[in-house]
């Protein structure tokens, strides 16, 4: 088994990079996946965004009471 571990890690045969990468920049799949990305990552921002506020709207409030 580590054998193949071994071996799929040295050959690099089996390591392709996405179409993208390969296609014109001017391609509209290239701009709809660049697009698709940062609207992954805004999304993922907007969320840890909304717990940190959140936690710091806990943590005022309970400041506040005591």
């Amino acid at each position: 088994m580590y054998r193949f571990l071994f071996s799929s890690l040295i050959s690099f045969n089996c390591l392709h990079a996405c179409a993208v990468c390969f296609g014109p920049i001017d391609d509209p799949i290239t701009a709809g996946v660049n697009n698709a990305i940062i609207f992954l990552i805004c999304i993922v921002g907007f969320i840890l965004l909304s717990i940190i506020g959140t936690s710091i709207h806990f943590y005022n409030k309970a400041k506040k009471i005591n």
